[in-house]
């Protein structure tokens, strides 16, 4: 599991120090959901061409930058279907 995921986890219960059913499920969907993220935003990068063991080895922030460049780049270039000047 991602460190910074356990330390958020920590610093969110550290005024909860008893383990009930509820703060190990909230903790399990927070995880889940972090996790699912990441896996999204790899799934994303991949498309671009970015391979998984690239994006395995960044931190988070790194890889939301790279989908942000993403987004932007392809807002300044769109694609082009060859068929612009035929219409």
């Amino acid at each position: 599991m991602d460190l910074y995921v356990r330390s958020s986890f920590v610093l969110l219960n550290s005024n909860k120090l008893v383990e009930t059913p509820e703060l190990i499920e909230e903790y399990d969907t927070f995880a889940f959901n972090m996790y699912k993220d990441t896996i999204e935003e790899q799934l994303y990068l991949s498309d671009l061409g970015v391979p998984f063991s690239y994006t395995d080895t960044i931190d988070a922030q790194t890889r939301r930058d790279l989908i942000q460049i993403a987004v932007n780049w392809r807002e300044e270039h769109p694609k082009r279907t060859g068929l612009e000047g035929l219409i």
